[in-house]
């Protein structure tokens, strides 16, 4: 397959600004860099209405950067544009890249600002078209999917209760963690908020909530995140207990066994067995899935088919 040519739209932090200044693959964690190392794409052009934006993006990249999207795909042929924009553009961005018969979207979260709209959205993609992928980076990760092989074998039995530490509300550093245990676990059910939280930024808020997902009872607690960053899941199953720790830099599963100690007693070995999830370069990952699907004609890991923030 050619190398594809792709577009980022919005050159801040998850634009290219996190690892700006890395120059091979060690470190993917933008969309920029991540088109520049990956052998199924390549680096075509930026979008940003700031200016220095624009210039740093030029003089790191060595491509041309625009003002707007509009002038962007007027001039640069583009198969794939990452969307990086705050959620309210997202809409323009992808009637825009529709309109030019871009093949594929790169999306951050939340896909929209509302449930409607991210239905349309994904509807104008479809009629296009025009694959749709919501940058929930770790439902890429290799970790995540081989955590994901070992729970439907049923190697730690029925995931029955978990408990989620996270930060920067619940549209942002929550949702990421929600939407892993949607995809792990199933659709979220009934939930009750046991503590209204804080007013954050952007009308975000950090509640303590519990909420049903798949079959299991799942307890989300805030922490202040301005202190120190924190995000990890705690799963406890009939067979065995998984944690995924450091926002999914480290991943660890444990099996129970017969307790060596105490006849009849089973227990969990007191080192549980690690599972590389590469988190150093989670957006190298992602781009992974997509040239899979743009290849297979799959669908996405995190389509957009169901709006994935709350």
């Amino acid at each position: 397959m050619t190398a594809l040519a792709a577009a980022v739209v919005g050159l801040g932090a998850i634009g290219q600004d996190y690892d700006i200044d890395c120059r091979d693959d060690s470190r993917v964690l933008t969309h920029a860099h991540a088109y520049e190392v990956h052998p199924g794409f390549r680096l075509a052009a930026g979008v940003d209405p700031a200016l220095e934006a624009r210039e740093r993006f030029t003089r790191r990249f060595g491509f041309p950067a625009y003002p707007d999207i509009g002038r962007m795909l007027a001039s640069v042929h583009a198969d794939v544009v990452s969307v990086a924009v705050p959620t309210a553009l997202h809409a323009a961005a992808f009637e825009a890249c529709a309109a030019a018969g871009v093949r594929a979207v790169i999306c951050e979260k939340p896909l929209a600002p509302s449930v409607e709209e991210a239905g349309r959205m994904v509807a104008r993609a479809r009629a296009a078209g025009m694959k749709v992928l919501v940058n929930y980076m770790r439902r890429c990760a290799p970790g995540v999917a081989e955590l994901g092989r070992r729970m439907a074998a049923g190697r730690f039995g029925e995931i029955y209760k978990g408990q989620v530490w996270y930060g920067k509300g619940l549209r942002h550093g929550g949702s990421h963690l929600l939407d892993l245990l949607l995809h792990l676990l199933g659709a979220a059910g009934p939930f009750d908020i046991v503590s209204p939280g804080r007013a954050l930024a952007d009308g975000d808020r950090d509640p303590d909530f519990r909420v049903r997902i798949g079959g299991t009872d799942v307890h989300f607690l805030a922490v202040r995140s301005e202190h120190f960053a924190f995000a990890k899941i705690d799963l406890l199953g009939t067979a065995g207990r998984i944690e995924y720790a450091q926002g999914g830099y480290r991943i660890t599963a444990w099996s129970a066994a017969d307790s060596p100690l105490f006849p009849g007693q089973r227990a969990l070995p007191a080192e549980g067995e690690p599972l590389a999830n590469d988190m150093r370069r989670y957006q190298y990952h992602v781009l992974e899935e997509l040239h899979r699907c743009l290849q297979s004609g799959a669908e996405p890991v995190s389509s957009g088919a169901r709006p994935m923030s709350p």
